[in-house]
């Protein structure tokens, strides 16, 4: 899994929040900068919830 891209226009809009959720931790707005934080293992949880529902 190296690229969402390829799926996420297929994904249903609570399957793009989930997998959302699972990767970004906070987003943080300044009148010049949008800066994301990402979870440690978003990644891990992401192709774990994949490998389940194969």
């Amino acid at each position: 899994m190296q690229d969402l891209s390829g799926i996420w226009d297929e994904l249903l809009t609570p399957e793009k929040r989930r997998l959302t959720e699972l990767l970004i931790h906070r987003i943080d707005l300044t009148a010049n900068e949008v800066t994301i934080y990402y979870k440690p293992d978003g990644i891990e949880a992401v192709t774990s919830e994949f490998q389940a529902i194969q």
